[in-house]
């Protein structure tokens, strides 16, 4: 008995393109390297200031209520806050380099 094997769709075919054409790239992939640098670092900046603000707003809140105890909307803002500042420093800091390789030791590859 002969089995049929089926044809797989190549991945421009599976999106609905025309057979034979590639598939459509992203805008951002046709962007220069110090564009896409300027918009993480930017993004960055975005991300700082937001947290600026979770802290101002956490303030504001706890010294209107003295001596008041945590409430999870108050550890959200907190979370908010510590999260976005992180990540907004890492990207303003770091830009289009973090999408860099990054060498690791011989002691930490995986030995087959």
């Amino acid at each position: 008995m002969i089995l049929q094997q089926e044809s797989v769709p190549s991945q421009s075919e599976a999106k609905g393109n025309a057979p034979g054409r590639p598939a459509p790239r992203i805008w951002l992939s046709r962007c220069p390297r110090w564009a896409k640098d300027i918009a993480i670092r930017a993004f960055g900046c975005l991300l700082l200031s937001l947290a600026v603000h979770a802290i101002r707003l956490l303030h504001a809140i706890l010294v209107t209520v003295p001596r008041s105890e945590g409430t999870p909307g108050h550890y959200a803002i907190a979370m908010f806050a510590f999260l976005s500042a992180s990540l907004g420093i890492g990207l303003l800091l770091l830009g289009y380099s973090i999408n860099d390789p990054v060498e690791i030791a011989d002691r930490w590859r995986p030995r087959l």
